[in-house]
C-alpha cells in the first residue's frame, strides 16, 4: 500500500509518483492521485511544482493537471531559482497553459535576479521557445550581459548565455558580456580572440607582443638575481 509522509511537498509527491510509475505500480499511482496532490501541494518552489506537473501529465491525470493549473502556480512560485522557473515555463507550455506561461514569463523577465548566468541563459531560452516576445524584450532591457556574475566555475553558464543572447538577436548585450568575460579571465569566449595573439588589456586593446625566456641560473642552481 502506498504510504505518504508529506502531502504538502510537491517535490516529494512528484518523486513518489515517478517511483510508482517506474515500478509499474498502477494501484499506488491511483492511491496517490486520490490524495489530491494537485490541491494540497505548496506552490512556492518553481522546480518542484514543474516536476509535479510533469508527473501528473505522465500519469495521464488530466483532472489533477487542471486542478493544479486552476490554482495559478505561475503567480505563486518564487523567482529565486531561474533553473526551476525555466523548467516550469517548459512544463506549462507542454500542458498548453498559455496564459500561465505568459504570466510567469512576465513575472520572471521583470523581477527575477539575473546574477546566475546559467539560469539567465535557461530563462532566456525558454522565453524565446515560448514565443514570449514582450518578456524577451523586458529581460533584455535589464541588460543581463552587464549584470550576471562572473565568478569561479561559471564559464559554461556564461558561454550558454552568450549563445542565448546571440540567438535572441541581442548582439550588443552579447558583446558586453564577452568583454566582461574576457576581463574576468574567460578570454576564450570572445568571438574575436584571434585578434589578440598575445592577450587582451583591460581596456580591450590587444596586448603587445611578449616572449617567454627561461630564467638564468647560478652554477648552484639558484635563480640569478641582480648583481650586488
Amino acid at each position: 500500500m502506498a504510504e505518504f509522509a508529506d502531502l504538502d511537498d510537491p517535490g516529494y509527491l512528484a518523486e513518489r509518483l515517478q517511483g510508482f510509475r517506474a515500478a509499474g505500480a498502477g494501484e499506488a499511482v491511483r492511491i496517490a492521485l486520490a490524495r489530491d496532490p494537485a490541491g494540497r501541494a505548496y506552490l512556492d518552489d518553481s522546480g518542484d511544482v514543474a516536476w509535479l506537473l510533469e508527473e501528473l501529465r505522465a500519469a495521464g491525470a488530466g483532472d489533477a493537471v487542471r486542478a493544479l493549473l486552476a490554482r495559478n502556480p505561475a503567480s505563486q512560485v518564487r523567482l529565486d531559482d531561474l533553473h526551476g522557473v525555466a523548467r516550469l515555463l517548459r512544463a506549462l507550455r507542454a500542458a498548453g497553459a498559455r496564459e500561465a506561461v505568459k504570466s510567469l514569463a512576465t513575472r520572471a523577465a521583470e523581477g527575477a535576479s539575473l546574477e546566475d548566468p546559467q539560469g539567465a541563459a535557461q530563462l532566456l531560452e525558454e522565453l524565446h521557445a515560448a514565443g514570449a516576445g514582450d518578456a524577451v524584450r523586458a529581460l533584455l532591457a535589464r541588460n543581463p550581459g552587464a549584470r550576471v556574475s562572473l565568478g569561479a566555475n561559471q564559464q559554461r553558464g556564461v558561454a550558454r548565455l552568450l549563445t542565448a543572447l546571440r540567438t535572441a538577436g541581442a548582439g550588443q548585450a552579447a558583446r558586453t558580456l564577452a568583454g566582461r568575460a574576457a576581463n574576468a579571465g574567460m578570454f576564450e569566449l570572445t568571438e574575436d580572440r584571434a585578434n589578440y595573439p598575445f592577450g587582451r588589456e583591460p581596456d580591450g586593446a590587444a596586448a603587445p607582443p611578449w616572449r617567454w625566456a627561461e630564467p638564468l641560473l647560478h652554477p648552484d642552481g639558484a635563480p640569478a638575481g641582480p648583481s650586488s
